[in-house]
């Protein structure tokens, strides 16, 4: 289930820039990117801060992204 979904959104996302797929890849980003900050607000250890600090850079620069696609996705249609 896990690679189908994956393969769909790959396809469907990414490939055929449709807005439903990439609404889904960014709501899940932006699940993930709470998740990070919230262990970096209580990580202790400085090692572990930066990187969980460079994940949620990663995933920043994801949100904008799909935005972006979405807001092109939008556009075209």
């Amino acid at each position: 289930y896990n690679q189908i979904e994956a393969d769909t959104r790959a396809i469907y996302g990414e490939g055929l820039q449709e807005q439903a797929p990439l609404q889904c890849e960014l709501e899940e980003v932006q699940k993930r990117l709470t998740r990070l900050k919230e262990a970096q607000a209580h990580e202790l250890e400085h090692d572990s801060r930066e990187r969980i600090g460079r994940a949620v850079q990663a995933h920043e620069a994801k949100i904008t992204q799909l935005q972006e696609k979405i807001s092109r996705a939008n556009n075209s249609i």
